[in-house]
């Protein structure tokens, strides 16, 4: 037997649904729950990792996300409806203006750097140094078998 869902569930306290994808934008939501911070705000942040930007939007419209970490336009989008119903939106902050960035505290920035030298992390990326890329050939594709009509 198939569960009933309201779309406006109630809610009781300061507890939020908080969807986003896995991109590096999502940092800053990631990061706060796993450092405390929302927690530190008296906030009971729930992640959930969703599959799309659709997933993402429709949950937003139809009330099963209380917040979300989406670009711009599909704000906009949901706003004015473009997704099934209007929903109303508080913006408080923007992503992805000139490239993803997270910010350290200089002794925390260095102890990242010391970390990254043990381990033979190119600490100017922060990224590791890998072996060159393997590239694969594609298969040649079957031959198509004509009837001759």
């Amino acid at each position: 037997m198939s569960e009933i869902v309201p779309l406006k569930s109630p809610r009781s306290g300061t507890r939020l649904r908080i969807g986003f994808l896995r991109l590096t934008d999502s940092a800053p939501v990631i990061v706060a729950q796993e450092f405390g911070y929302f927690a530190e705000e008296g906030i009971d942040a729930d992640l959930v990792e969703e599959p799309s930007w659709a997933n993402i939007a429709d949950k937003l419209a139809y009330g099963f996300l209380d917040a979300a970490v989406i670009i711009p336009p599909l704000g906009f989008a949901i706003e004015l409806g473009l997704r099934g119903i209007s929903q109303k939106l508080i913006i408080p902050c923007n992503i992805s203006l000139g490239g993803n960035t997270i910010t350290l505290a200089r002794d925390l920035a260095l102890q990242v750097r010391e970390t990254a030298a043990k381990k033979a992390i190119s600490p100017d990326t922060l990224e590791p140094t890998a072996p060159k890329p393997r590239v694969r050939k594609p298969k040649a594709a079957a031959p198509v078998e004509t009837s001759g009509d």
